[in-house]
């Protein structure tokens, strides 16, 4: 189970990895930066997408959430 403890440790991650948030309907949810989303006390997101779309869903109909890798320095 994905808790609002484990999207807060990604959202704040620094440096910031963009994340994909997986639903069990199907979706995708991509959070391409930290102030895209806000999470409830009571286990609910609300994302605003880069194009102003906004999610709102409970963190029980997370099935997975994919990391984006880390940059490399060159």
């Amino acid at each position: 189970m994905i808790t609002r403890d484990m999207i807060l440790t990604f959202a704040r991650a620094t440096p910031y990895r963009p994340f994909s948030i997986h639903l069990s309907d199907g979706r995708e949810v991509k959070a391409a930066h930290p102030d895209s989303m806000f999470v409830s006390r009571g286990g609910t997101l609300f994302h605003e997408s880069d194009d102003g779309e906004i999610t709102i869903f409970d963190l029980d109909h997370i099935t997975s959430i994919n990391l984006k890798p880390r940059r490399r320095a060159a």
